[in-house]
């Protein structure tokens, strides 16, 4: 059915039980793939949906329905009209990605997405404000050999999931918050800097901004110097060599204890068993042979009021610090994987930062960009509303 102004639109939906008093509204824009199991996934989270097919009559609808956010699926940008738009108004813009492939192909591609439809759909909706470049749509083929572009059942369900933890994060009173910041860190005294970056100060200016907007930092060290002496001493990394270093200093460190049946609870929930066997064949069942101790892992970590900070822990095990970071061909050892499944099953975080000029999460195997639910980054990330400063 078709629709050529509101008032029909909203009949339509009202005597369907889809007009909701006061629900949120989402409209969904630019269709460039068959959108059906997304409306339906976003109706039973008990959105009203706006699906717009008409481009000259964008902005208007989007005037005249007032949505709460908006999903573009389009290439490219949906003008400054409609930015000073959704800028003036506070709208959330979300631009989903469409694959133009077959999942499976899609799914085995080192790259993911690259020249122009990375220029289109990635760098450009990100000029206008749009957030959240996840993949959601691939092509199917049917028996006749035509493709069709369709959102993919796990993306479309865990898509919906970051939409309803977005709206959360901006609602939820700043006290309330639960804020996760991972930091870069070399092994050891290295001094907290990446590219010139002096880290500690940078972090530290940022924490009493966050209490000044009213965030629960209850226990933050009222000096920049206490900052750094906590940093230094519960927020170290062990270089994956410095195994005697590591159960000496344990005792100062004040660690998470993360055992077997919490973190095998957490894999089971957050990655397929196909990907979690990569980890095993790699660095042997849990705990692994790194950080470990009496067959739990022990995690740094700072934790004051509602944030906790963690140092980015080694994606890789060696000597050669340089290589692990920026990037080695296999999977991720238990305590890196650890540590983000912590901050998202336990802390239970509302917003994941990291902080810094890089660190190593882009670097894990497979793709940077366009990722599916094989790339470590998705994994780990999940559907936390998630922040790279």
């Amino acid at each position: 059915k078709y629709f050529n102004n509101l008032e029909e639109y909203e009949k339509f939906l009202s005597k369907n039980n889809l007009l909701i008093g006061n629900a949120k509204k989402i409209a969904i824009t630019g269709q460039m793939a068959d959108a059906t199991n997304l409306i339906e996934k976003l109706e039973k989270e008990n959105y009203i949906v706006y699906p717009i097919l008409s481009f000259t009559k964008n902005l208007s609808f989007i005037k005249q329905i007032k949505p709460d956010a908006v999903i573009n699926m389009a290439h490219g940008r949906m003008g400054d009209a409609v930015v000073n738009y959704l800028k003036e108004n506070n709208i959330l813009l979300f631009c989903p990605l469409s694959i133009n492939d077959l999942v499976e192909n899609w799914e085995n591609d080192p790259m993911g997405m690259s020249g122009g439809f990375l220029s289109q759909s990635v760098v450009t909706p990100e000029i206008d404000g749009g957030i959240c470049t996840y993949s959601v749509f691939s092509q199917y083929e049917d028996n006749d050999g035509f493709r069709f572009s369709f959102g993919v059942p796990e993306r479309t369900e865990k898509f919906v999931n970051i939409i309803n933890n977005y709206f959360k994060l901006k609602e939820k009173d700043n006290s309330d918050k639960k804020v996760s910041i991972v930091y870069y860190k070399g092994a050891g005294q290295s001094g907290l800097t990446a590219a010139g970056l002096e880290f500690i100060p940078y972090l530290y200016n940022f924490l009493l901004k966050l209490k000044d907007e009213g965030y629960n930092l209850n226990g933050l060290p009222p000096t920049l110097k206490g900052f750094e002496e906590d940093i230094l001493k519960k927020g170290k990394v062990f270089g994956t060599y410095a195994e005697g270093a590591f159960y000496e200093q344990l005792k100062d460190c004040s660690p998470e204890i993360i055992n077997r049946i919490y973190y095998n609870g957490w894999v089971e929930d957050a990655m397929r068993p196909e990907v979690y066997k990569t980890v095993v064949d790699k660095y042997g069942e849990f705990p692994g042979t790194y950080l470990d101790i009496e067959d739990n892992i022990a995690l740094p970590r700072i934790i004051y009021g509602n944030v906790s900070l963690m140092p980015q822990l080694p994606a890789g095990i060696g000597d050669n610090s340089f290589t692990i970071v920026h990037g080695v061909d296999v999977p991720p050892p238990h305590p890196y994987i650890a540590s983000y499944l912590w901050a998202r099953y336990d802390f239970k975080a509302d917003a994941l930062i990291h902080f810094g000029t890089h660190g190593s999460l882009e670097f894990t195997p497979q793709k940077q960009v366009a990722l599916c639910s094989k790339d470590w980054p998705d994994i780990l990330i999940g559907d936390i509303p998630h922040f790279y400063v």
